[in-house]
């Protein structure tokens, strides 16, 4: 990889940008470009066995590109991305959208509120994008696991080495999303999690992998019952965590 922009980002921690794309050939360079105009050449695309160029396309804007040899998920992509930057000695692992949902802007908002609070976790918050139903879904999955997050399923989070390394071990393996899922073994582990607000955009092309259709919808709401279902087993009535709330930056 070159180095030829210079990171805005405080350099106490080296931080990787990490982006999971399938078929997002008409957004993922602009996304690439501008994500490197904040952090420098550390972004690197996963491309999920994409059936456009692009893998072609992030690599030209920049990006290192990893490709998955089938298609494996958004998760998947995800920690293959973050085993990939942890071997490699990263210290801090920022996941972000492909799809030009998320502004650039925002990993130095989430990056300077994990550099100033230390937090093993920080999620990039927006939920006025949520839809009605989407907003009451979150309030319901809020009440019983007591998560208390305004944004349940934003893809923009950071995580600190301590955190990815939870998201690589075996309790992870079958999740499907990172959301929920995830935030309840991160919890049970005692990290420390923030929650900052940051802008985001629509949808540029394309629609939501995870909500592509009623039946995805109700197969996310199906796991996302079980994982909590399981986690309150596993951690037994001891869940009444207080999480951070919106952190001032």
């Amino acid at each position: 990889m070159t180095e030829s922009h210079k990171s805005t980002i405080p350099a106490s921690m080296k931080t990787a940008v990490i982006i999971p794309a399938l078929n997002e050939s008409g957004t993922v360079a602009r996304v690439v470009s501008e994500a490197i105009e904040v952090i420098g050449h550390h972004v690197f695309v996963v491309d999920d066995a994409s059936s456009d160029d692009t893998a072609a396309t992030a690599r030209a804007a920049g990006a290192t590109v990893l490709c998955m040899p089938y298609g494996s998920g958004a998760w998947n992509s995800i920690q293959a991305g973050i085993m990939f930057c942890m071997q490699r000695g990263y210290q801090r692992f920022v996941t972000m959208d492909a799809d030009g949902q998320h502004m650039a802007q925002s990993i130095r908002v989430i990056s300077d509120c994990a550099e100033a609070t230390r937090a093993n976790v920080v999620l990039g918050s927006y939920p006025e994008r949520g839809s009605r139903g989407r907003r009451l879904v979150w309030r319901m999955f809020n009440r019983i696991s007591g998560l208390g997050l305004r944004d349940m399923t934003t893809g923009l989070k950071c995580y600190d080495r301590d955190a990815a390394g939870y998201l690589l071990s075996s309790e992870t393996a079958l999740l499907d999303y990172q959301d929920v899922g995830t935030l309840l073994v991160l919890r049970r582990r005692g990290m420390s999690i923030r929650e900052v607000p940051v802008v985001m955009c629509m949808r540029e092309d394309g629609c939501s992998r995870v909500f592509s259709s009623w039946l995805a919808v109700f197969e996310y709401m199906l796991k996302s019952m079980l994982w909590i279902l399981s986690d309150k087993i596993m951690s037994g009535t001891d869940n009444d965590h207080s999480w951070e709330t919106y952190h001032d930056v």
